[in-house]
């Protein structure tokens, strides 16, 4: 299956901020995030932690409507979804 994946506020390898990525049916939104992390980012730290669960900072996305990280591994995707990722900022 193919979905879709933006990010914004994460430093990647790639200049583009949306990116197709082909997945085995079944895959999570964690799954698709490990992926694009460990490929795509200079510091896949910045999503994962070390016992490899997502960051719980993270805002996810999947069309339109939000995920939680601690959800993600629950969450299965489907083809042609739409997943943003965005970093949460604060500060002021």
């Amino acid at each position: 299956m193919k979905v879709s994946i933006s990010y914004f506020g994460i430093s990647a390898k790639v200049d583009e901020k949306l990116t197709c990525f082909t997945l085995s049916e079944q895959s999570s939104v964690k799954d698709l995030v490990t992926q694009f992390a460990f490929n795509f980012l200079y510091d896949p730290d910045i999503l994962i932690g070390k016992e490899g669960s997502l960051h719980r900072h993270l805002i996810i996305h999947v069309n339109k409507k939000r995920v939680l990280a601690s959800k993600a591994a629950d969450h299965i995707l489907n083809d042609g979804d739409e997943v943003a990722i965005y970093l949460s900022v604060s500060g002021g």
